[in-house]
């Protein structure tokens, strides 16, 4: 399939599924619509759904700092479980 090939159905039900992600994916729980409400954007007019206020939005640099380092310290414990060494 080509994308000439694509029929306009298909392509409104792309931008309602790229719209519907971009909610989901708030960083903020309170922010993401209900499943019911995601059934709702999936079923109802593309043209009333809004794109979020930050689509993109992505985490401060501390936080993902914080998530590297706690990544990397569990490799390191993982690593020590393997070769059944312990480290501190």
């Amino acid at each position: 399939m080509e994308l000439g090939d694509i029929s306009d159905d298909e392509k409104v039900m792309v931008r309602k599924m790229i719209i519907t992600a971009f909610w989901c994916i708030q960083l903020l729980p309170i922010d993401r619509p209900s499943m019911s409400k995601v059934l709702k954007m999936l079923e109802g007019d593309v043209e009333l759904l809004e794109m979020p206020p930050k689509p993109f939005h992505q985490l401060p640099l501390e936080t993902s700092m914080e998530v590297h380092s706690c990544e990397n310290s569990n490799d390191e414990s993982s690593k020590s479980l393997d070769t059944g060494t312990t480290t501190s």
